[in-house]
């Protein structure tokens, strides 16, 4: 009888950039501490390296589901 014996690394090496396709930026606010919203950019990278999580979401990209908060998101 034999006995194999294989080591995984703790930490995952290299570097992992974002997939558009299979990825989303999104977040959840409470509005007034009571009432929750929610939205996601659409145009976003992120890159995962040893030193951390990195990443830039175009502004103008915003997405929320309130016409009247997504007029607000994107004035001056």
């Amino acid at each position: 009888m034999s006995t194999a014996t294989t080591t995984v690394p703790s930490t995952l090496t290299g570097e992992w950039v974002s997939d558009p396709t299979h990825s989303t930026v999104s977040f959840r606010v409470l509005y007034m501490g009571v009432a929750p919203f929610e939205g996601t950019f659409r145009d976003f990278t992120a890159t995962l390296t040893e030193d951390g999580l990195h990443g830039v979401a175009g502004a103008a990209s915003i997405d929320v589901d309130d016409d009247q908060l997504a007029g607000h998101l994107a004035s001056p």
